[in-house]
């Protein structure tokens, strides 16, 4: 921990200060006793990550906003703190939001959703909608597969934040765009789609425009109950006893997706959001 914030505070390096800060963003996300280790840390601010945000250099700029939006996921507490340091600005979103590089697109969408509440030039509500509708705009529209995977991944993890994203992103057709992708020739989208279901499936309009689709997905959801759960952590989909009545899927006991696996996942799509590498690999 010693190393990594002094590589954040000394480095001369602004592309490795923003790796080591999508580092440290990583190995505190859902682990109190880390945060609170780095938070006590005297040379530890999130001054240092914030400055990033201005780099002349986009790779930077981008890395900053990932960190500090892995900070933020989920934790009012450490949003208050970026407030109340430095801060963000609509302006540090929006020409990613803009740009023609996809990745960037998606990225800068994810973190105008997770700050969306600290932002404070920009309504939060306005902030939500144009970065979903661009999430699910790629859904929607991209050939790329490796951009399909990260889209859904974005959709996976968003659909466990705060109340009032998940029925945002459904209200849009979302449900039915990601059962498109499980017929997708990549298993990377094929699996990240499935997981974004899943997550998605905890939500009652979610859950009954799934099962409507149920007797075309058979196939795809016998598929995914067994290759894409890790052991314990429960199948991608929560509807278990439907699932069973109608398709005739038997699910054991070790099949049932927990809610408190939701942090966990959102670890591992989180440290999926950079473009320039994976900086963390989260252990189950």
């Amino acid at each position: 921990m010693n190393f990594l914030v002094a590589l954040l505070t000394r480095s001369h390096s602004e592309l490795l200060r923003g790796e080591v800060a999508c580092t440290l963003a990583a190995v505190v996300l859902g682990n109190s006793e880390t945060a609170e280790l780095l938070h006590s840390h005297p040379d530890f601010s999130y001054e240092h990550v914030l400055r990033l945000l201005y780099s002349l250099r986009p790779e930077v700029r981008l890395l900053a906003g990932i960190a500090i939006a892995t900070f933020a996921f989920n934790s009012l507490t450490r949003q208050r703190a970026i407030a109340e340091s430095r801060g963000v600005r609509w302006h540090n979103f929006q020409p990613f939001l803009h740009c023609a590089d996809t990745h960037y697109q998606l990225n800068a969408a994810f973190q105008c959703v997770v700050l969306s509440r600290i932002i404070p030039d920009k309504r939060p509500a306005s902030a939500c909608a144009l970065a979903i509708q661009t999430i699910v705009g790629t859904l929607e529209h991209s050939q790329s597969k490796p951009i399909l995977a990260l889209a859904a991944d974005c959709v996976g993890c968003l659909a466990h934040t705060q109340a009032g994203i998940p029925a945002a992103i459904i209200a849009i057709d979302t449900v039915s765009l990601l059962c498109g992708l499980l017929s997708s020739s990549g298993e990377q989208v094929q699996g990240s789609a499935a997981i974004a279901l899943g997550y998605l499936g905890f939500n009652h309009h979610a859950d009954r425009q799934l099962l409507k689709r149920l007797s075309s997905l058979t196939g795809q959801i016998k598929y995914f109950s067994k290759c894409i759960s890790p052991p314990g952590q429960g199948t991608a989909f929560p509807h278990s006893d439907e699932l069973q009545r109608r398709t005739g899927i038997a699910e054991s006991s070790s099949d049932r997706l927990s809610r408190s696996s939701a942090q966990t996942h959102s670890t591992w799509t989180t440290l999926r959001l950079s473009p320039l590498r994976q900086l963390v690999t989260a252990e189950e």
